[in-house]
């Protein structure tokens, strides 16, 4: 980059596309149980919509990086950005589910290039920049997610209403995408090759790769059905529990970018308590404590992706390209299988069902990070 300002004004711009994909996430976190609802869905059905916007995550990122690397990430970046403002105007049309899950797919390829788009692009920018700016977009992110359910229920906009804001959002920052400067990818390393044969051979890595697998879809789980959960439950309440979900995801990224730490005793520790959250759900019948445990829960799950991914580059350094696409695919697997499970638990047996459920799945990854290697991030 020439300028520092320049550096600024990049992160910044970035910033504000993980800000907005932060408020889609909150928006359709809160309004999934309408969608449903209008498509004459059952909430097996909602678990299935939500899956299949995982479904290019799987895949897409990792294919697009490699066009970044060749073209520039820029090009990509927009053109993605695009792709998930369509996606969102597709879905907020949509008549019947065929539609909406052509809209959907577009938005999830939309949105899992652009965060991986800009984590890379901040990457180049150099390690400290990168560190502190990936870390500053995903609390942003987060930001987005907490205010935007607030938002949506006090001005009692229906879902079409919210997806198209949400488009309105991306479209407004197209242009700044396009009109910053971006640094020049890094050269791809050629240590890569072979690579992903080298880490499914090493059981470290198969260890970090089945957690992200757990915890993307227990982050799925809880962010889409909590909502119905409460609601159920306890009617309309004072707070949103999506919303208190992502402020303590916020504040829980915060703390950790700020400090130093073993990442083994974090990633046990934070998938043993969010296991114990999960059960406390499932079990308690008081609102104002549901609402406490969603806060503790975003809190609980703030430092495990992004130490798991950390993790997995930095026990890898010469396979770091290949190990980050590999955990991004684990995401989307993640993200694909676990909503819909839960949907057709909640379906066939109850929401507390579910939750139960995910507190076994917490509880198994606690168990996966025990088996790691002890090392620092």
């Amino acid at each position: 980059m020439k300028s520092t300002s320049h550096r600024y004004l990049l992160v910044a711009v970035l910033c504000a596309l993980m800000f907005a994909y932060g408020c889609f996430l909150g928006a359709i976190q809160t309004v999934i149980e309408s969608v449903a609802g209008s498509m004459s869905m059952d909430t097996a059905g909602m678990g299935a919509l939500v899956s299949l916007q995982f479904v290019p995550v799987a895949f897409v990122p990792v294919l697009m990086g490699s066009v970044a690397d060749r073209i520039g990430r820029k090009r990509v970046i927009a053109a993605f950005c695009a792709l998930f403002g369509i996606g969102l105007l597709i879905c907020s049309a949509a008549k019947s589910p065929w539609v909406y899950a052509l809209g959907i797919l577009m938005v999830g390829a939309g949105y899992s290039v652009c965060e991986s788009g800009c984590c890379a692009a901040m990457s180049d920018l150099g390690p400290d920049w990168g560190t502190r700016g990936i870390n500053l977009s995903q609390a942003l992110l987060c930001l987005g997610a907490v205010i935007t359910p607030m938002l949506v229920r006090k001005s009692g906009v229906d879902w079409r209403t919210a997806l198209r804001l949400c488009a309105a959002c991306y479209g407004a920052l197209l242009p700044m995408i396009l009109l910053v400067p971006f640094p020049p990818p890094s050269a791809a390393e050629s240590q890569d090759r072979g690579a992903v044969g080298t880490l499914l051979k090493s059981t470290a890595f198969l260890c970090l790769f089945a957690a992200i697998f757990l915890y993307v879809g227990l982050e799925t789980g809880f962010g889409y059905f909590i909502e119905s959960l409460i609601f159920h439950r306890f009617g309309q309440t004072a707070l949103s529990g999506v919303s208190l979900y992502w402020l303590g995801m916020m504040v829980s990224r915060f703390v950790f970018s700020s400090i130093r730490y073993r990442s083994k005793p974090v990633l046990t520790g934070s998938f043993f308590l969010s296991a114990a959250l999960f059960l406390l759900l499932t079990v308690q019948n008081r609102a104002a404590f549901s609402l406490a445990l969603c806060f503790l829960t975003g809190f609980a799950f703030g430092p495990i992706w992004s130490t798991l991914v950390a993790r997995a580059t930095a026990l890898y350094p010469s396979h770091a390209g290949t190990a980050s696409g590999l955990m991004s695919a684990g995401c989307g697997a993640g993200g694909i299988l676990f909503p819909a499970v839960s949907g057709m638990i909640a379906q066939h047996f109850s929401l507390g069902s579910a939750f139960g459920m995910m507190g076994g799945v917490a509880i198994l990854g606690g168990v996966l990070c025990a088996l790691l290697p002890g090392d620092k991030t």
